[in-house]
């Protein structure tokens, strides 16, 4: 699939803002890839301690991902559970293995560098707000679910 510009960014995020957009986009998600819609849920659910709001951004950033490659006009595959271990255990294992230093070899030559580079920033933002310290457990997690989303929507 083509790289999402730049320039279409800022609108799929302003738009999730909207309470009828956002609903529709939950609905159509949850409908065409109910796989993916359970493995972001599952993330944005996965620590009954975690702050609601940074769990509720975890979610957003995921069904935001989500519209972004709709808004390509490309059909998309149904993702099953067997790409989403796939990507997730490859993922998993670049990232764990990466210092912050390396996110920035991770960007370069990625399909999808300035979705990914955008993901990155808003996680980032998200830490900023809560307080909390750049690249720890959290972090990651989110970051890996959220490459996955992506790997998996960029077919």
């Amino acid at each position: 699939m083509e790289m999402i510009s730049q320039d279409i960014c800022p609108a799929h995020w302003t738009e999730l803002h909207d309470e009828e957009k956002f609903k529709a986009s939950l609905e159509l998600f949850a409908e065409q890839q109910p796989f993916l819609f359970a493995y972001i849920l599952s993330r944005a659910t996965s620590d009954p301690e975690a702050n609601r709001v940074e769990r509720e951004e975890v979610f957003f950033l995921g069904l935001g991902i989500y519209r972004r490659f709709l808004k390509q006009g490309q059909p998309l595959i149904e993702v099953g559970e067997a790409m989403i271990e796939s990507r997730e255990t490859a993922n998993a294992s670049v990232m764990r293995s990466a210092s912050e230093a390396d996110i920035d070899k991770i960007l370069k030559g990625y399909g999808q560098e300035l979705l990914l580079a955008e993901v990155v920033l808003f996680l980032l933002g998200t830490q900023e707000i809560n307080g909390e310290i750049s690249g720890d457990e959290d972090f990651l997690a989110d970051l890996i679910h959220c490459k996955t989303l992506i790997d998996c929507l960029d077919q």
